[in-house]
């Protein structure tokens, strides 16, 4: 195992406190986009869009800076949600709109600089838990031939950069950059970051190019852990290889979610032990231009690809069959500065105000809407080109993960006394994303257990109970009979499983088992 050491020194009674969901759910409130210098001739509509989150509902403005975001941006605020910094994978500027100390050149040598990556979801930026000091993993620098084509891989390694926000009084200051911390040729996008399961550190899982191993980084105040690639158990997606790759965490941080080519799979997480399971596979029409987001109850799992937005129930027996197109492009174009460009989908985001945000691909000017995620088929209310920026932006939308996500109770990891998560704001009547902290009070007992499981559940109705392996094979189907179930388990391994209440083919539960003799 390979570890790249931190030092923070005497700041771990600060970890204690910095680390909670509630007082860090702020630090996505404010998201940039936009063009500054890129030479598109004489345009009108030239400038940095700020979204922010702060009154609830997205307020939009423009505003002066010295980048652009061509398609990968990352931002951070304080625990109050004002903007603290941001980066176009190539540039870090500070909450002034100026380069922040030694802040320039990342990925260096790159003819993008300071245009900003191309990569969608190229960077990431991650709080290390003590109010100060902070990581931004970002792509490398691309380098051309005289041909104008990559000289080398695309995605050939993870680079990270340190900022210590006590730097160039209070504005920040980069404290080391470019360092490399995996060595592969990896897909897109770049990476994607999870809270582990104590409430405070992270979990990054990337993908090598031809999709066979998911590389797996933890991200600590003391270092940066690089464990055991999982091997995953699937033939490689031809068609990814023209068509991206994009993946998602879950707002529980309970599935990760993957699309590509023709394929979406759909894996379980364990955010205590870094390890996905219970894979499923949906096949689907290949296409480019896609982008996924899960619902802020971590139930419904949106697709949008080019000309159609798709929802999938996560929590039903049958997660194909619950498939539904939502929403279908209307045909229209937006026209601006003699520009026409259509109105499709392209990458969605899940905001702070629990409504999904979906960009257009290209130079465009407008967003589309989910207003309600949480609700199953067309109630989720899908609003095409419902936004319309200020400024252009250029197939941009910002890499965020889940600040809200504290610890989880229950696990081995739960060891740093830090509260459970945080709800988004602004969302009215919306379930809890986990469905053990639901109003579901089920009772499994002894857990671990041998060969005998007790089954409290006061609504026992017409419930069916399914228990699988971890990869999801289902050893059980069992039915409810009273408020108090025994079962005989005799026949199951040891080791972990999981134990599923449905009501009809709703998913109204799902723990854990242990058997152990």
């Amino acid at each position: 195992m390979k570890k790249i050491f931190f030092f923070i020194g005497s700041y771990f009674i600060l970890i204690q406190l910095h680390a909670q969901p509630n007082i860090d759910k702020k630090r996505d409130f404010v998201w940039l986009t936009g063009y500054e210098n890129v030479d598109f001739g004489q345009r009108t509509y030239y400038g940095t869009t700020i979204t922010d989150f702060g009154s609830c509902e997205l307020t939009q403005y423009s505003k002066q800076t010295n980048i652009d975001f061509t398609a990968s941006s990352a931002s951070i605020c304080d625990t109050s949600g004002k903007l603290m910094f941001y980066t176009n994978g190539n540039t870090i500027e500070d909450s002034t709109g100026q380069i922040m100390q030694n802040g320039d050149s990342l990925s260096f040598p790159d003819y993008q600089y300071p245009t900003g990556s191309y990569v969608p979801q190229g960077s990431l930026i991650l709080p290390l838990g003590d109010g100060y000091n902070y990581v931004i993993l970002h792509p490398p620098g691309v380098e051309y031939d005289a041909a104008y084509t990559p000289a080398k891989p695309f995605f050939r390694t993870v680079l990270l950069t340190r900022i210590d926000m006590r730097g160039n009084n209070g504005k920040g200051a980069i404290i080391s950059k470019n360092i490399p911390i995996l060595y592969d040729t990896c897909r897109g996008p770049y990476a994607r970051a999870c809270r582990h399961a104590n409430g405070r550190d992270w979990w990054v899982l990337r993908l090598n190019k031809n999709l066979s191993k998911c590389y797996r980084l933890l991200i600590s105040p003391y270092g940066i852990d690089s464990l055991p690639p999982l091997t995953l158990p699937f033939v490689a997606d031809t068609a990814a290889f023209s068509a991206g790759v994009n993946v998602s965490f879950s707002p529980d941080g309970r599935q990760f979610a993957q699309h590509s080519g023709t394929k979406l799979w759909l894996y379980d997480f364990d955010r205590c032990a870094g390890v996905l399971s219970n894979r499923r596979i949906f096949y689907r029409n290949r296409d480019f231009f896609s982008g996924i987001a899960f619902s802020p109850n971590s139930r419904y799992l949106y697709i949008s690809r080019d000309t159609t937005v798709t929802q999938y129930d996560t929590y039903a027996i049958d997660i194909n069959a619950s498939k539904i197109i939502v929403a279908r492009w209307d045909s229209t174009y937006t026209t601006i500065d003699n520009w026409q460009a259509a109105n499709k989908f392209f990458q969605p985001v899940l905001a702070p105000n629990g409504k999904i945000y979906i960009n257009c691909p290209g130079t465009h000017i407008v967003w589309h809407v989910i207003n309600n995620p949480d609700a199953a088929g067309l109630a989720c209310d899908v609003q095409q080109h419902a936004i319309r920026l200020p400024t252009w932006y250029y197939a941009t939308t910002p890499n965020l993960p889940n600040f809200r996500l504290g610890a989880e109770r229950g696990t081995v990891c739960d060891s740093l006394g830090i509260e459970e998560s945080a709800p988004y704001i602004c969302v009215q009547n919306t379930t809890t994303s986990n469905p053990e902290k639901q109003e579901v009070k089920v009772r499994l007992y002894p857990n671990p257990a041998a060969n005998e499981l007790t089954l409290d559940y006061a609504d026992w109705q017409h419930k069916k109970v399914i228990i699988t392996d971890l990869v999801g094979r289902t050893e059980k189907i069992l039915s409810l009979q009273s408020e108090s179930n025994k079962f005989d388990i005799s026949t199951l391994q040891n080791g972990v499983h999981y134990v599923s209440i449905y009501d009809e083919n709703r998913l109204v539960y799902c723990g854990k088992l242990v058997v152990l003799r």
